[in-house]
C-alpha cells in the first residue's frame, strides 16, 4: 500500500454486524493522521451491515479506504498460513473488491 507509514487496525468483537456509526471514529483517525495514508482495517467478528458497506463505499469517494475483515476472513488467513500460502492475500483480495466499487 503506497503512502502508508502505519497501518491502522481496529478490532470490534461485537455480537452484531458493524453499523455505519461504528465507522465514524475510525474515519476520523484516518483523516487526522497522514501516516495512515487514508487506509485502515477493521476486524469485526460478524462483518459489516449493508448500511455500513454503503458508508464504506461513500468513503471511497473521499479517498478513504476501509477494509472490514470478518471471522471467516481471519480463519481463511490461518488456513492460508497452515497451507504455506500468504495470508496477506486475503486482505489484498478484500482491498481489490473494495476498489472495484469505484
Amino acid at each position: 500500500m503506497k503512502n502508508v507509514d502505519f497501518l491502522l487496525f481496529d478490532a470490534k468483537n461485537y455480537s452484531k454486524e458493524l453499523t455505519s456509526r461504528d465507522l465514524d471514529t475510525f474515519r476520523e483517525y484516518i483523516r487526522k493522521s497522514p501516516f495512515f495514508g487514508n487506509f485502515g482495517i477493521i476486524l469485526s467478528r460478524h462483518g459489516a451491515s449493508s448500511t455500513c458497506h454503503e458508508s464504506i463505499y461513500e468513503s471511497l469517494r473521499d479517498g478513504l479506504k476501509i477494509v472490514v475483515l470478518d471471522q471467516d476472513d481471519l480463519l481463511l488467513m490461518l488456513d492460508y498460513l497452515e497451507n504455506g500460502k500468504i495470508p496477506l492475500d486475503v486482505i489484498e483480495n478484500k482491498y481489490n473488491e473494495l476498489l472495484l466499487q469505484l
